[in-house]
């Protein structure tokens, strides 16, 4: 397991794959890629793959991660068949500060999946003609704008 992965003032256009993908745990045991995942200040424009989808298997409490900040990416005409976001077992996530455009607008934009506890929060985020946020009792959405 990576302590911490961190993608940082990037431009990403027309990538043709699920970009990052960290879902292959298949045990089921809690186990996970990474301590900390921050993806903040890029730009992605015409991704057509799930962008993020990132997985936490298990049921078991004692492991405290992954912890996800996805902050201040303006992401544009991104279509996918899947949500743009998948996020499974995932304890902490905090999506704040990001202009979605044109991205997966009959589809699902986020989807959260959680087997136990955890602590998300989707803030201050800019929707425009973009999908749905697929939430459970963990989400706390708040100052979000949708046009």
């Amino acid at each position: 397991m990576a302590d911490s992965i961190v993608i940082n003032n990037n431009s990403f256009i027309n990538n043709n794959c699920n970009f990052f993908s960290m879902k292959d745990e298949e045990d089921n045991k809690g186990y996970y890629n990474a301590e900390k995942i921050i993806i903040r200040h890029n730009n992605f424009n015409s991704q057509n793959g799930t962008l993020l989808n990132v997985y936490r298997g298990g049921s078991d409490e004692s492991t405290l991660g992954p912890n996800l900040t996805f902050s201040h990416n303006k992401l544009s005409n991104c279509n996918v068949a899947d949500p743009l976001i998948i996020l499974t077992g995932v304890q902490v996530s905090n999506i704040f500060s990001n202009n979605f455009s044109n991205c997966n607008p009959s589809s699902t934009l986020v989807l959260y999946k959680d087997l136990v506890r955890a602590r998300h929060s989707f803030e201050r985020n800019t929707l425009n003609n973009s999908g749905k946020i697929e939430k459970n009792v963990f989400v706390a959405e708040k100052g979000s704008m949708i046009k």
